[in-house]
């Protein structure tokens, strides 16, 4: 068995001479020990690899010191440290590329897709697959690339691929080699599992992941068999089975503390917990989430990286879900389910306010080099010369993990605030209303300045299925009169207060963040901004945070505006379609300088900044940043694979190694003051959804940066409508301060002037404003 065979090996390294002697050997040895003792005991294991590492340094041997750094991540990862474990498995993968440690680049970027799909990032997941099975593809000696095309499929059935996966997976199946190898076949058989239960196939998914357990056990796999006690004790549950669904979350609960791997305590503890709510162990369920949120709370707490508490944010998103659930249901406590969805909901945001953030002089020069990477890939000259640069920018990147773009500078110190501080800070005219999306049911949970509670709502997949079919409509450039109305009675009409209440304040969830709610039809047929007036918040605590008053080292000046690029000269299109843009992406934006020029003269002061045409480049912008108000009038180019590369798009400037894109990764470094900054460029709201975090999107990366306030786009949005709006909104602006009622009134002088006919949606609704909430004004 693995442990005896690490207690003999303990034993040699303790008492032979030969090992003791020898380094060379002793190194070898330890490897093996290493590999064992990853299986069994992490304790152990970080102390094999650490004495390789060192062993490996003085011999000179780099490529066991780069390999010993990434299982020393590993090391880190089983002990709930998502930060370390990043950290350490990025400069394994670095350092193994640099060495052309062929073997080595494979085996991080398999694990490293595999833990992407652990935390629900299939996308990115399927980046790193794709490129350790090329790389194993055309590497004859590399063997079969087990770990990455395991994590390929299951990001493909994640992502609704189930064909494909299953094409996939036959393929895999028919390999002679696979049928004797119990590793290979507890994968193999858990990826079929997985396609049965995407299918609804409940009875099938149970006898592949039996079947996968089985062989888990036969290969001492201790990290995979409490994974699998896991998803059969929720294939049973759902199949109706309690008294077997028990049987295996008891056995997964036992197996995950007896192997020690805390990332897969809450997971374990979530499955017993929903087990206890079904046999009406109300209490039981409780502490059973009480003692998986607290566990997960310390991981997401030393995560000190925007990556790394997002991704346990969104891999545990389900935890804080059914808690809520449960208490809504069974144990009516609105203030248990404020704290329950606070303690995740918008994180990193409320964790930057409470601490702050800093950056580093290595992760701006990363960047720099990332963008001087990207002009030169717009000149590459040969096919070889472009496939080289995308290595060479793929690399680059995972510098992030190593030295991320923003960390929080005190870690561990989250603190969410009590219904009564919320409460005293709102006005009589307000109304929080904090979305949980679930099925079968969600829930708002309702606060005012006096009263609070929880209101029962549709599932998920009806009010996700009520959200399509109105963007749709919208985006067609149609009223979406039925549809507009369906929605509003799904999420606002069983909340009287929503029409009581003047201003609402959203706190959205899932698909939610994908919709204006301002032009929700009412009862009495009208838009909601026709008598309310609609702003967000990431939570509550970012909420609450926001209105409270902050110093800044240095006072933000005047307004900056940008607008005008000339971009049909400007050679951007090259770029762009390395970037995955059509020819016509990016045509000039006649009315964009007339915009810019509007918020120069509704806010004159000598201060101002103008970067209009040939002076609009990113060099210029990010110089004159520090301004009260900016006003972005670009393109902008969302991606909803890869947040970070989302983009405003301005003039590159080649000399100074700006290639024109000032992306999400950029942003968050500006360090920012500015009270507004309005984004009138496309799509700058939308992003992948990251579970209770919230959405990633431009919009969110200028808030981590500093800004107080933003204005943004849920969609693309047209030219001369844009510059009608902002006429209107920035002449509000000056004479009330408040960015909510400015935006309000705009969308409001718009209807009037044009009728509810002619005025559609697609050109007024798409615009949000999110962030710090002016208490509200009667007019």
């Amino acid at each position: 068995s693995l442990p005896e065979l690490s207690y003999k090996l303990a034993d040699e390294l303790s008492t032979s001479a030969m090992l003791k002697i020898d380094k060379q050997l002793r190194m070898f040895a330890l490897v093996v020990k290493g590999e064992l003792d990853g299986e069994i005991n992490s304790t152990a294991m970080r102390q094999d690899w650490a004495e390789v590492e060192t062993l490996a340094r003085e011999l000179g041997a780099e490529k066991w010191q780069y390999r010993a750094e990434g299982q020393l991540g590993f090391a880190d990862y089983y002990d709930g440290d998502l930060t370390g474990a990043q950290k350490k498995v990025a400069e394994a993968l670095l350092g193994s590329t640099n060495i052309n440690d062929i073997g080595g680049q494979i085996f991080y970027l398999s694990t490293t897709a595999t833990g992407l799909v652990a935390q629900g990032m299939n996308d990115q997941a399927l980046q790193y697959a794709d490129r350790a099975i090329a790389l194993a593809n055309a590497t004859p000696d590399a063997g079969y690339p087990q770990i990455a095309l395991e994590a390929r499929i299951a990001a493909m059935i994640n992502k609704g691929q189930t064909n494909a996966a299953k094409a996939e997976l036959k393929i895999a199946l028919a390999d002679p080699a696979a049928q004797n190898s119990h590793s290979r076949m507890l994968g193999l058989n858990s990826m079929a599992g997985m396609i049965a239960r995407a299918e609804k196939d409940l009875p099938t998914a149970i006898e592949y992941l039996t079947e996968a357990l089985r062989h888990a056990v036969l290969a001492d796999d201790r990290k995979m068999i409490p994974d699998f006690q896991n998803t059969l004790s929720d294939l049973y549950r759902r199949s109706g089975n309690v008294a077997k669904a028990e049987e295996f979350a008891n056995e997964a609960a036992i197996s995950v503390q007896t192997f020690g791997y805390i990332p897969l305590i809450p997971r374990s503890l979530q499955n017993l917990a929903e087990l206890q709510v079904a046999q009406g162990k109300y209490d039981d369920a409780e502490r059973t989430y009480d003692r998986a949120a607290a566990i997960q709370d310390i991981m997401i707490g030393n995560a000190d990286s925007e990556l790394g508490k997002v991704a346990l944010v969104k891999g545990a998103s389900d935890i804080y879900a059914k808690h809520i659930a449960l208490i809504a249901e069974h144990r009516p406590d609105s203030t248990k389910a404020f704290a329950v969805v606070e303690q995740a909901r918008g994180r990193v945001l409320t964790d930057l306010l409470i601490s702050g953030a800093k950056t580093s002089p290595e992760s701006l020069a990363n960047e720099k080099k990332i963008a001087q990477l990207r002009l030169k890939l717009m000149s590459a000259r040969s096919n070889r010369d472009v496939e080289q640069l995308r290595d060479a920018i793929f690399l680059a990147e995972q510098s992030r993990s190593i030295t991320p773009q923003i960390s929080i500078v005190s870690i561990g110190k989250h603190k969410t605030i009590s219904l009564d501080e919320l409460q005293a800070n709102l006005s009589a005219s307000e109304v929080v209303l904090e979305y949980v999306l679930d099925d079968p049911a969600s829930y708002c949970l309702v606060i005012t300045h006096t009263q609070y509670r929880i209101t029962r709502l549709s599932g998920t997949q009806t009010i996700s299925a009520a959200v399509t079919a109105y963007l749709k409509e919208v985006k067609a450039k149609r009223l979406a009169g039925t549809e507009s109305r369906r929605l509003y009675e799904l999420l606002l009409g069983p909340v009287p207060e929503a029409s009581q209440k003047e201003q609402l304040i959203i706190v959205r969830d899932g698909a939610l963040h994908l919709l204006g709610f301002d032009a929700l039809i009412d009862n009495h047929n009208q838009y909601v901004v026709q008598s309310r007036t609609v702003v967000y918040a990431p939570s509550a605590t970012a909420f609450f945070l926001l209105r409270t008053p902050r110093r800044h080292d240095q006072q933000p000046v005047g307004v900056l505006a940008v607008g005008g690029v000339p971009y049909d000269r400007s050679g951007l299109m090259k770029s762009g379609i390395t970037r995955g843009l059509s020819g016509s992406d990016l045509p000039d934006l006649p009315s964009s300088e007339d915009e810019a020029r509007v918020a120069i003269k509704a806010l004159p002061g000598p201060q101002n900044t103008l970067l209009i045409g040939s002076r609009a480049t990113e060099t210029a912008v990010k110089r004159a940043i520090n301004h009260r108000t900016i006003h972005f009038a670009v393109h902008g180019i969302p991606n909803e694979s890869r947040p970070d590369r989302a983009a405003l798009v301005l003039l590159s400037d080649p000399q100074n190694g700006e290639d024109g894109f000032l992306e999400a990764s950029e942003v968050v470094q500006l360090h920012l003051n500015a009270d507004l900054v309005v984004l009138s460029a496309c799509d700058t709201a939308v992003g992948p959804l990251e579970g209770e975090e919230g959405i990633e999107t431009l919009s969110r990366s200028f808030l981590l940066a500093g800004a107080q306030t933003v204005v943004s786009t849920l969609w693309s949005i047209d030219d001369d409508s844009t510059l009608y709006l902002m006429k209107r909104f920035y002449a509000v602006l000056a004479r009330t301060s408040s960015p909510a009622l400015a935006l309000r009134f705009a969308k409001l002088h718009m209807l009037d002037t044009f009728g509810l006919t002619k005025a559609l949606p697609y050109y007024w609704a798409g615009f949000t404003v999110e962030g710090l909430v002016q208490s509200s004004v009667r007019h």
